[in-house]
């Protein structure tokens, strides 16, 4: 669902991204209008603006009574004045932490804004994990999210291997990794991903279109890729639910603009891993 532009010589068009083939480092995509390509130089465009856009309209879709108690746009107007938030005691005690780890934990849990920084091997994705973990104890709505998913992989993995080392309770469907997975130990994790029947049955029926989009010409795959599309459309609808009950929720920056789900919800702490790597309209 990422918006594209299409550029075709002199002329441009708008489109949506279907998927991307890394093998065959294909790219497949819907237009409203019929392209040809002949003599002409391709080019795909990709704006981080339309985020702004995004932005804007969510902004204006909200009540003024609901933006005007946010802790964001204060920050943004200047309007804010940073006070401790008097729950500390709450958590457990992180006796592996450190120095500055431990000041920069009990920091985070305690004020309302924090910027945690340090050069590689401080230490800092181990700290973010035990912040996370005390966010999931307390039942706060989270969302942990960084610009690549490889990054996204890293601190859900830290995050899992704490709670199983501290062997917490996890319940089905509280913590959930959404997107594109690469880490091999968190697809093995069962309790990451939305799950039941339903879903089953179109993530089944999704890999059988997979599957068969090697045997098939150009035509047939684009069929196979409409039909796709429109199974994760109504996948993401069986999902929603599941995601509105969870507490804990990592994805991409991207992932959160384009995923309805997501966006959707109303988070009480955000978490930007790597946030100086971010563009401004991210």
């Amino acid at each position: 669902d990422l918006p594209i532009i299409i550029k075709i010589g002199i002329y441009e068009y708008d489109a949506k991204v279907l998927d991307f083939d890394s093998l065959e480092n294909r790219l497949y995509f819907r237009c409203e209008k019929k392209l040809s390509s002949e003599g002409y130089t391709v080019k795909v465009l990709i704006d981080p603006s339309w985020i702004i856009e995004k932005i804007r309209e969510r902004i204006e879709n909200s009540k003024d009574t609901y933006l005007e108690n946010q802790f964001i746009p204060k920050m943004i107007n200047g309007n804010i004045i940073n006070g401790k938030v008097e729950y500390f005691e709450k958590f457990e005690n992180e006796v592996d932490l450190i120095g500055s780890q431990k000041d920069a934990y009990e920091y985070s849990l305690n004020n309302k804004l924090s910027i945690i920084w340090g050069p590689p091997g401080t230490g800092k994705s181990h700290t973010l994990a035990r912040i996370v973990r005390a966010l999931y104890k307390s039942k706060e709505k989270t969302l942990i999210t960084c610009i690549a998913n490889i990054a996204v992989d890293e601190i859900a993995e830290k995050t899992v291997k704490l709670l199983e080392e501290k062997k917490d309770i996890i319940g089905e469907g509280e913590i959930l990794r959404i997107g594109y997975i690469q880490n091999p130990l968190l697809l093995k994790t069962e309790y990451l991903f939305p799950d039941n029947d339903e879903t089953r049955k179109l993530r089944s029926r999704i890999l059988e279109i997979k599957e068969k989009l090697n045997e098939l010409n150009r035509e047939e795959k684009i069929k196979l890729k409409e039909e796709k599309q429109k199974l994760n459309e109504t996948l993401k609808v069986n999902i929603s639910e599941i995601i509105h009950k969870s507490t804990i929720n990592f994805a991409t920056i991207s992932k959160f603009f384009v995923d309805g789900d997501l966006n959707g919800q109303k988070y009480e702490n955000l978490i930007i891993d790597e946030a100086s790597m971010v563009s401004i309209p991210h």
